[in-house]
């Protein structure tokens, strides 16, 4: 429980980092900011700064947060491959299963506030600049890449964990 409260509060963090970064910024921009980039880092898409446009990636992502952090309070509410196989287990025995999926969550919360902020940080910059900056750039592919493996050790570890449940259960009922 401990690292999910750590996870809660840097998912926290850098919601309100977002939104101070953004509040600050909002009347330094020009009267049209970048909505989206091409490949080469440079604005293809264009829309007049508004609260609602502009605002919209940290309003997502306090979203966002508060839905995980309602959803890793009522674990049965998460949905994975397995829920069927598990449903009759003792409540006991789903404990660590609903453990790591609250921390795996979470840290899937984290990587996608990071991105939020780091996109709402391009049109900041793409705004003033008319050009992404190339450390954001390579970023967003890095992260946006890295959730599909991410998803691969996430679904493997909880096969593992739901493996290993099995075995204490079957040894349970021999004894």
């Amino acid at each position: 429980m401990e690292a999910n409260k750590t996870l809660i509060w840097l998912n926290i963090t850098i919601v309100l980092f977002a939104w101070m970064v953004s509040v600050v910024a909002f009347n330094e921009l020009p009267e049209r900011i970048p909505t989206h980039f091409g490949l080469n880092g440079k604005p293809d898409r264009w829309s007049d700064k508004t609260p609602l446009i502009f605002y919209m990636m940290p309003t997502i992502q306090v979203v966002m947060v508060v839905i995980f952090i309602w959803i890793i309070r009522y674990p049965k509410l998460f949905n994975f491959p397995q829920k069927n196989e598990i449903k009759n287990w003792p409540e006991e025995n789903k404990k660590p299963i609903y453990k790591y999926l609250s921390k795996m969550s979470l840290v899937i919360c984290l990587m996608i506030n990071l991105l939020f902020l780091t996109i709402q940080y391009s049109i900041i910059y793409g705004a003033k600049t008319e050009t992404m900056s190339k450390i954001a750039l390579a970023l967003i592919i890095i992260m946006t890449f890295s959730f599909i493996p991410l998803t691969v050790f996430i679904l493997a570890n909880l096969n593992k964990i739901i493996k290993e449940t099995k075995k204490t259960l079957s040894y349970q009922k021999v004894i």
